[in-house]
């Protein structure tokens, strides 16, 4: 009977040592291959409208386009977790009238790391890149909480510009609904260490993948979309996404919230989705808000348009979710061209 014990034993312990064996063998090969794919990626020649812009000691990455327009540039501003393929269903359209840029925040696509993005981090950033640029004609377009580090932009920098127009695209709002979005915790329940472990090993990579989902078809671009995305899933550009779910983070948002107001001297234009106050797909756990948030939005854009400059408007855009520009880019593109007209 010893024996036999002895012997089921020593099985278990080969299997636990094989077992682990194998674990460190999957951690070293994913970790090879995503420094391999991250290298291949930053070697990546940059595409034709790509620039790296020195904004002292770190590099923004912008992708310019239509630059053989005069007048005032439009800027493109994602959210948090955005890069510049956000916009590739739009901003090819836009550049057939518009000089355009797309913004990549720090540590996205080509960008250097940066400090944690905040609305003030994103709005110093853009502040540097424009003035380098000598951009000082624009209308900013914001998705989601893009439009935070435009709201801190224009309070802080915009009498440095001559900011023609603002277009939100489901834009987050200067509510205090607003911050109870920004939390410091991971919304997948994730500790630091987990995350930064997950994004080190490589193991990050195909979730990020499957978090991105499809390419939409609407993309035109499909070349910059696809290369970007894939810039997406570098370890750095997973880094910046995490560095949001941050106690800095959260912090900054309620400063702007409790400081900022909402910009009315110039025109706005605010595309909102018809069904905003559908909640039927909102993330578990995020019912309640999903709905408090929706309703709060209405009544805040609302507010915004009445206020705001001459041809200011609010565009309800039927058939679409939240990603307006992918759903219906004709809605974007139209706006835009309205308040690029107008000037």
């Amino acid at each position: 009977m010893t024996k036999k014990r002895h012997s089921i034993s020593w099985w278990l312990l080969r299997m636990i040592i094989g077992f682990l064996g194998l674990l460190i063998i999957l951690l070293i090969a994913t970790t090879l291959n995503a420094s391999i794919r991250d290298g291949r990626i930053q070697n990546t020649s940059l595409p034709d409208g790509s620039q790296l812009v020195d904004i002292g000691g770190r590099r923004i990455h912008v992708y310019r386009q239509g630059t053989e327009h005069e007048g005032a540039a439009v800027v493109f501003v994602g959210c948090f977790g955005c890069n510049s393929a956000t916009w590739q269903a739009v901003q090819p359209d836009i550049s057939q009238f518009a000089r355009t840029i797309a913004f990549d925040p720090a540590g996205y696509a080509w960008s250097d790391s940066g400090p944690t993005l905040t609305p003030q981090s994103m709005a110093d950033d853009l502040y540097a890149t424009l003035t380098v640029l000598d951009e000082k004609r624009v209308v900013l377009v914001g998705f989601s909480a893009g439009m935070l580090p435009i709201y801190d932009f224009y309070a802080r920098y915009g009498s440095e510009f001559e900011i023609e127009a603002l277009v939100s695209v489901e834009g987050a709002i200067l509510d205090e609904t607003e911050g109870e979005w920004y939390q410091p915790e991971n919304p997948l329940g994730l500790s630091e260490g987990m995350t930064n472990f997950l994004i080190a090993t490589g193991l990050a990579r195909p979730a990020a993948k499957q978090f991105q989902g499809p390419m939409p078809d609407t993309v035109t671009n499909v070349a910059y979309y696809e290369l970007v995305s894939e810039a997406a899933r570098t370890r750095k550009s997973l880094r910046s996404w995490a560095s949001q779910y941050s106690q800095a983070t959260h912090d900054d948002v309620q400063r702007l919230l409790n400081s900022a107001v909402m910009p009315t001297d110039v025109p706005v234009v605010v595309l909102q989705t018809a069904d905003i106050l559908d909640a039927s797909d909102a993330l578990p756990g995020y019912e309640d808000l999903t709905q408090r948030y929706a309703k709060a939005s209405v009544a805040w854009y609302q507010t915004w348009v009445e206020a705001a400059g001459p041809g200011s408007k609010l565009v309800i855009v039927p058939n679409s979710t939240h990603f307006i520009m992918f759903d219906q880019p004709e809605a974007v593109i139209d706006a835009v061209r309205n308040v690029v007209m107008q000037h």
